[in-house]
């Protein structure tokens, strides 16, 4: 993955893509409860790579991941919660090393109900904050989006689905080179897609 759009929005530019070491693993647990399992995965990483005008490093990141699932007849329902802090030190030419850090967090709650064999409805919500940031009223710390879905199973294979979004605040996915007026803090989406599985 090109990870050099999402640096380029912090004035980063990247002679190649950054590169780095990413071990991880994942536990799940299938409780006593028919139909809920528990979770954790933690993903390492450090990545490092030159710039047109002196070079990027950032240090081992830690970034656990928790999460529930539960399925029962024709409910279904899940939740998940990340944590991930990281630094990064940039060397310009000719100044000294630069050294500065992140704390986001995020966390989703979801569930979906199956009306029929082929008709299934569902909502979810996310919120992803910067609390490193300072300012939790600033859209640029903070998102949230909900949703309300439909999906329809066309055959085994087929589906076709139907989302309507309302998302608050632009601090995750906005570019500002894509936003010259910058990004509005609120965004209204419908979304319809044709899928298959196999």
């Amino acid at each position: 993955m090109d990870t050099r759009p999402a640096f380029q929005n912090q004035g980063l530019d990247f002679v190649h893509p950054a590169k780095g070491k990413t071990p991880g693993f994942d536990l799940r647990w299938s409780t006593p409860l028919k139909g809920l399992k528990l979770g954790g995965s933690l993903m390492m990483y450090d990545a490092s790579g030159p710039l047109t005008n002196g070079t990027y490093y950032q240090p081992l990141a830690f970034w656990p991941t928790y999460y529930a699932q539960y399925n029962h007849k024709r409910l279904s329902a899940s939740w998940q919660y990340v944590k991930l802090v990281q630094y990064q030190i940039v060397t310009l030419a000719g100044q000294p090393p630069s050294t500065s850090g992140t704390d986001t967090r995020a966390w989703f709650v979801m569930g979906s109900y199956r009306l029929t064999e082929k008709l299934q409805l569902g909502a979810y919500y996310t919120r992803y904050t910067v609390p490193s940031a300072g300012d939790p009223a600033n859209p640029a710390n903070f998102f949230n989006d909900v949703v309300i879905s439909g999906r329809y199973d066309i055959n085994p294979h087929l589906y076709a689905k139907l989302e309507g979004h309302r998302m608050n605040g632009t601090g995750v996915g906005f570019y500002d080179f894509d936003n010259l007026n910058s990004p509005s803090a609120k965004t209204s989406l419908a979304v319809a897609k044709i899928g298959f599985t196999f």
